[in-house]
This record gives structure tokens, C-alpha cells and sequence, in this order.
């Protein structure tokens, strides 16, 4: 069995690895975003209904396991007031500073693991936002939920869109037209290790390492999210499926968005959510 702080570790070089990478790539398109003021990414701008809900405009807001930032200008050009993008790998972060500031704006980085987040940062927020691809990197929804809950002040919102954990049991590579179930779809402590040196890029279309392309990622069930969450005093409000994903995780899917694709219409499996989102609101008894 793998312990967790091993698989951190290999999870770390990888994203080391890839920050000067995503950088350069079009999935992130960074230079359009600095030239652009008025830009939201993509991911923002889904989320844009519920983050304007929660009054993100003058408020305070945490961004979780941000990466190199891209969405994060987002959020600051949303007008949140206090802002924090908070992500463990250093590459990612001393991009993102570089981004925000190419796009004159104030966003404070700080280096931590999600699950001491709250240690590694001060006072609570109005906001914590996770945006695609981030909760698969999480070993324990628990804890990351008690971070979550640390985090908001009495009344403050989650809002967080992630891949749907039925998609991560499917087999890969794979095929629309049979799609099959693999891998487990509840949280395992061991997590499932991905190190298949024939995989020439990742979801950005960014070139990988032969070595070093090896990660360790975590399911987390629908049920297991909401309630850790709930167990944590953070209700959900909203819970959205969505057949929608923001990478093509098949060469059969089609483009429907700038950054969303679906499984063709041809597939049996047509409706399979691809994705989800989660709006919840933490007691206002919290301390």
C-alpha cells in the first residue's frame, strides 16, 4: 500500500514538471489572458452565476489547489477584494505570480498541501472555490472537507466543479462506443497509480516526461463529498451532474464549448454525467 506522503511526493514532481508546460499551452492560453482585461477563463465564467450569488464582488475568496493561477485572475477580475491562490507546487505558483502580474493584479500565493491549508493561511473567507481537475489529487474528502470548513466564515459559500467520479472508473484508454468500469468508484486509501509511459500528453495537450508521467490519484464518490461535507457543518445547496467535461477524454467526443466537449450522440452511454458541481453554504453557527 502506498502512503500517502510517497504518493505527494510523485504528485509533486509531476506538477512540477508540467507548470513551465501548461504555460505554453493553448488549453490555458495564458497570453490572451494577460492581454485581454476583460478575459474570464472559461471555467469562471461557468461558475460565474454562483460565485456572483455568494457576493464574491468585495468579498473575501480562497482558491484551492489553484495551479498556475489562470483561473484565479478569474476570480480577482469577478472583484473579489481579498484573494488567495493557494497550490503545492512552487513551478506553478512562481507562474501564476508572474501572471498576475502581467495582468496588474494583486493575488496572494501561498505554498501548501490542500489538506494544511488552514494552517498555512489566515483568517476565513467568504468563498473557497475548487475549480476542474482538483479533487482527484486529494488522498481523504474528510479532511478535506474539516479544511473546507476551517476556511469559510459562518454563513460562507463552497463552490467547487470537479470531473464526476464515474468517470474516474472507466477503463482507459476510452472508447465511447463500450465504455467499461474499471476502477473503483468509492474513496480507497491506496488511491489508484497511473504510470503508463505511452501516454505522449496530458489534458492540456502538454508534452509528458517518460519517467515521470507516473501519479497517484484519488475517487471520491458523490454521496462521500456531500456528505463529509455536511458532517462538517457545510450544507450543500445546489449539486448539478453535468454532461459536459472539460478536457476530451476520448478522440470521439465533441467539441460544445470553448473548453467542453461531450460524448457523441451516437454513444449508448449519451447521458454518463461527465462532470458536476457542488454550491454549499457553511452553519452560520460555525466558529
Amino acid at each position: 500500500m502506498r502512503e500517502h506522503g510517497d504518493a505527494l511526493c510523485l504528485n509533486h514532481a509531476f506538477w512540477q514538471e508540467q507548470a513551465s508546460r501548461h504555460a505554453q499551452s493553448p488549453f490555458y492560453d495564458v497570453d490572451a489572458l494577460v492581454n485581454d482585461r476583460a478575459k474570464i477563463p472559461e471555467a469562471i465564467r461557468l461558475d460565474r452565476p454562483y460565485l456572483e450569488g455568494a457576493d464574491i464582488e468585495g468579498g473575501d475568496v480562497i482558491h484551492l489547489q489553484c495551479h498556475i493561477g489562470t483561473d484565479t485572475v478569474g476570480l480577482a477580475r469577478l472583484g473579489a477584494h481579498r484573494l488567495v491562490g493557494l497550490d503545492f507546487s512552487e513551478e506553478s505558483l512562481e507562474i501564476a505570480r508572474g501572471i498576475a502580474d502581467r495582468a496588474g493584479l494583486h493575488i496572494d500565493y501561498v505554498c501548501s498541501d490542500v489538506l494544511s491549508a488552514h494552517e498555512a493561511v489566515e483568517g476565513r473567507f467568504d468563498i473557497v472555490y475548487t475549480s476542474e481537475g482538483a479533487l482527484a489529487w486529494v488522498p481523504d474528502i474528510r479532511r478535506w472537507a474539516h479544511v473546507v470548513a476551517s476556511l469559510l466564515k459562518p454563513g460562507g459559500t463552497l463552490v467547487v466543479r470537479d470531473v464526476h467520479p464515474l468517470v474516474g472508473t472507466l477503463k482507459d484508454p476510452v472508447q465511447c462506443d463500450a465504455l467499461e468500469l474499471h476502477f473503483p468508484y468509492f474513496e480507497t486509501r491506496e488511491g489508484i497509480t497511473w504510470d503508463d509511459d505511452s501516454s505522449e500528453s496530458d489534458y492540456a495537450g502538454s508534452s509528458v516526461t517518460p519517467g515521470k508521467n507516473a501519479t497517484v490519484q484519488w475517487n471520491h464518490s458523490v454521496g462521500q463529498i456531500v456528505n463529509a461535507l455536511s458532517d462538517e457543518g457545510v450544507f450543500v445547496q445546489r449539486l448539478d451532474e453535468i454532461d459536459e467535461l472539460f478536457f476530451p477524454m476520448s478522440p470521439d467526443m465533441k467539441r460544445c464549448g470553448p473548453s467542453s466537449w461531450k460524448l457523441p450522440e451516437s454513444a449508448p452511454t449519451r447521458a454518463l454525467p461527465l462532470s458536476f458541481r457542488i454550491v454549499a453554504t457553511a452553519d452560520l453557527t460555525s466558529c
